[in-house]
């Protein structure tokens, strides 16, 4: 967990170096130390929390939530940032011998035996998104083989673990969240700018260095718009509350979206329904980080099947797997709205606005993907 947290204290550094020096630099600090304390205490969180937590039953507790398979993924994601951070050719050299750790001694992140997974950006899958940050910071061509490979998979869906829906999502057994979706399609407008800006690392970037770097863009802006609920006549409906095709989900399994409103009590989830809090300690907490709008009169809407009261506006539910088709009910996985979905997201359409990404028209002319592009896989 170490890396995890140092690589994403460097990662916030680069965002307020130019507003606020000073507190990049304190952020800069506390993740080298928290990287060098990784890198001196090698390991699984899980397997530490029972070595140094007195009750088992507490390490019993929180080692499911935190069940990480590998660790020199994330010693890598921290050495990466911090060497995006300052340019600090030692951070390089210690993702490069985290790079290598990883994958000869901790099989890419399988347990022996354990079928492949398939290629995600997620809390247990760092090594890709580690290869886009150095493969535009560095520029090594092994960080741009190990990338492409990223993109070729997903786009391509390669091997069992991966296959597109009938509505065009790259879908990963794997990592079955629509958030992860998400995140791949962040990954792809990321390194579109590294092929454009390092090529594959072999020299300057060729033409064909560029039209790769427009499929890239193509395929993160396909994922975004059908979670969107694409275009009009595909037959998709949003994943979004509050936006896109049909308006998006009006269950989505969020306590504070099915609050009273203020000064009524909130009801729990079925399983917790003996267990009620006033609206103010509890509610309120839950929802300070997206915008709540209210829909209609304010019923409780945990218990019932009802629409919830207000929108969690721009929030993206976790999605019904394979199908293209959400069962918008609250009691269903697929509806809910957890950080881990919503980090996802907010780093694709992040991407996806950012100045000089392709345009879906320049796609749909065939300079770019939906699904299976031929320049990508050959």
């Amino acid at each position: 967990m170490a890396g995890s947290i140092a690589g994403a204290l460097a990662a916030a550094s680069i965002v307020f170096k130019a507003g606020d020096p000073a507190y990049a630099a304190r952020l800069r600090t506390r993740a080298a130390l928290l990287q060098e304390a990784g890198e001196l205490n090698p390991g699984l969180y899980r397997s530490s929390i029972f070595t140094n937590t007195t009750s088992d039953a507490v390490a019993a507790a929180v080692s499911p939530l935190y069940a990480l398979t590998s660790a020199q993924d994330k010693l890598m994601w921290g050495a990466a940032w911090l060497y995006r951070a300052t340019s600090d050719g030692r951070y390089l050299k210690r993702a490069s011998e985290a790079f290598a750790r990883f994958l000869y001694q901790e099989g890419a992140g399988n347990a022996p035996g354990a079928t492949p997974r398939a290629p995600a950006l997620a809390p247990d899958q760092l090594f890709w998104g580690a290869n886009v940050v150095l493969a535009e910071a560095a520029g090594w061509a092994t960080f741009h083989e190990r990338a492409r490979s990223f993109m070729r998979s997903n786009i391509c869906a390669e091997g069992e673990r991966m296959k597109y829906t009938p509505l065009g999502r790259a879908f990963n057994a794997d990592a079955r969240e629509l958030g992860a979706t998400a995140a791949s399609a962040f990954l792809a407008a990321a390194y579109a700018r590294a092929a454009r800006s390092s090529g594959a690392g072999l020299g300057a970037p060729t033409p064909a260095d560029n039209r790769l770097a427009s499929r890239y863009e193509c395929f993160a802006l396909a994922q975004v718009r059908y979670m969107l609920g694409g275009d009009a006549g595909g037959g998709g409906s949003s994943f979004v509350v509050g936006m896109g095709r049909g308006g998006g989900p009006t269950h989505a399994a969020h306590q504070a979206a099915s609050c009273l409103a203020q000064p009524a009590e909130c009801e729990l989830t079925e399983s917790w329904r003996r267990t009620r809090f006033h609206w103010s300690d509890k509610c309120a907490a839950g929802s300070h980080s997206l915008s709540l709008h209210k829909t209609g009169d304010a019923v409780t809407a945990q218990l019932t099947p009802a629409p919830n009261p207000w929108y969690i506006y721009g929030a993206l539910v976790e999605g019904p797997g394979f199908s293209d088709s959400l069962v918008d009910v609250r009691p269903l996985n697929g509806s809910r709205v957890s950080v881990e979905n919503q980090a996802g997201w907010a780093a694709a359409l992040a991407a996806v606005s950012a100045p000089g990404l392709g345009k879906w028209e320049t796609c749909l002319q065939g300079m770019g993907v939906v699904s299976r592009d031929r320049l990508v896989c050959g």
